[in-house]
């Protein structure tokens, strides 16, 4: 499995944002370059074959681990991908019931290709943290394609 990959993007000199990408996993918050700072966390489905529901369920469960604020899921199926999220966030106690805002979600369906994902994760979503959890689903070099795009900016 590939390495996850730190970029930066800088949108002026007191305005950098950190986007830590994940190839196809969630690292455990010692594992995230800000430690136990809060964060904004994107999912980016490019390649959703051969994902299981338990799959899906455990990487929310995952997420609801972390101090995230906003968790966006980006692509073809994000939608499901959200409701699940939603729903571990009520199970495992982060909210009461879906809709309580902990943390917040949205979905990005009309995203549908690496490009307009990658523009999207560079204006920085919905959430205002300076840190951005970015988890790539598809195959093993997608998560690096997607950091190279990161790095190049707009496309």
């Amino acid at each position: 499995m590939a390495e996850p990959l730190l970029v930066k993007i800088s949108r002026s000199a007191d305005d950098v944002v950190a986007n830590f990408v994940c190839p196809g996993y969630v690292p455990h918050q010692d594992q995230l370059p800000w430690k136990g700072q809060a964060c904004d966390a994107f999912v980016v489905l490019i390649d959703t074959s051969g994902i299981r529901e338990s799959d899906l369920t455990e990487l929310s469960r995952s997420l609801m681990r972390l101090p995230v604020d906003w968790v966006e899921t980006l692509g073809p199926g994000s939608e499901r991908l959200h409701d699940i999220i939603d729903r571990e966030s009520v199970s495992m106690g982060r909210q009461s019931r879906v809709g309580d805002a902990n943390p917040m979600t949205a979905w990005h369906d009309d995203l549908a290709d690496s490009r307009s994902m990658a523009n999207y994760v560079v204006l920085g979503g919905h959430g205002s943290s300076q840190n951005k959890l970015v988890v790539v689903i598809g195959p093993d070099d997608c998560a690096t394609g997607f950091a190279h795009l990161l790095k190049k900016g707009f496309t």
